[in-house]
């Protein structure tokens, strides 16, 4: 099980690392590798390499993060059991870590990291989402994930698919602020489907050239402002227990996006929320 781990730090900012790995252990591997080389304290990865060899859970490992996982075990056989996400943390940065499942699901895991929550979610149908949806949102929340989801908020234009009014209007209710730039393709398809939520005001949008990871979704890193919006109001639309699992864009310049082979070469998202 894993510990609270209890250190002293800084104000200093907190960022996180967001990439769709597509089950690949190569892509795996380079999101941790770049993660761990840019310096993030937390990467929050989807769809992870998730095995059973020898009977023994394997997943990928970095020397520089703990490894949070929202189930203990899993079975070779039956992929239904696998988790869906993982979150890593960074040993050696002063963190006060503390792992919450408050709802079973292996679809989203829920860490404190010293007084933020950051929630990581993968949509894999309505369960995941009804889950999703039972969650209590703390007054200083960041929440990134793969939802797999369309909506005219995050992509104007767009259809509403895979329940994305229903996610607007939960992030509405829970004033939780859109911090992906509408219309931002975060996938080859040209849909934004890997989006970031924040009940914090004043983030900014950049993007890092250096973070993709060989596959076919990137979205735009993130930062956040350290200034908790109010409780009331429309937000601006502009669980591992055990760590016996332990085991990486174009620079978007003067608002130009870039040509489709460019996009590709995008990565996935960080946020950093300045203490």
């Amino acid at each position: 099980m894993n510990r609270p781990r209890r250190c002293q730090r800084g104000r200093g900012p907190i960022r996180v690392f967001q990439a769709n790995v597509r089950k690949s252990p190569e892509c795996h591997d380079v999101a941790l590798h770049l993660a761990a080389a840019s310096g993030f304290e937390i990467a929050a990865l989807q769809e992870p390499w998730a095995v059973v060899r020898d009977g023994r859970c394997l997943t990928k490992t970095n020397p520089s993060f703990e490894t949070y996982c929202p189930v203990q075990t899993w079975s070779g056989e039956d992929s239904s059991t696998r988790p869906r996400l993982m979150t890593y943390v960074r040993r050696d940065n002063n963190l006060h870590i503390e792992q919450r499942n408050p709802i079973p699901s292996r679809d989203l895991l829920l860490l404190e990291v010293n007084d933020m929550t950051v929630i990581n979610f993968y949509w894999n149908g309505p369960d995941a989402l009804e889950a999703f949806f039972t969650l209590q949102i703390p007054q200083k929340t960041l929440v990134v994930g793969d939802f797999n989801a369309r909506h005219h908020s995050w992509q104007p234009g767009a259809d509403n698919y895979q329940q994305g009014a229903d996610i607007s209007d939960w992030a509405s209710r829970n004033s939780l602020r859109l911090i992906n730039e509408p219309g931002e393709p975060t996938h080859e398809a040209e849909n934004t489907i890997d989006l970031a939520f924040c009940t914090v005001a004043g983030s900014e949008v950049t993007v890092e050239e250096h973070l993709y990871t060989g596959f076919d979704h990137y979205s735009p890193p993130v930062w956040y402002q350290d200034q908790p919006l109010p409780r009331s109001g429309p937000p601006n639309t502009k669980p591992h227990q055990s760590k016996s699992a332990r085991g990486s864009g174009n620079w978007l310049r003067n608002g130009r996006r870039g040509s489709r082979s460019q996009q590709a070469r995008r990565t996935r998202s960080m946020a950093s929320l300045r203490r």
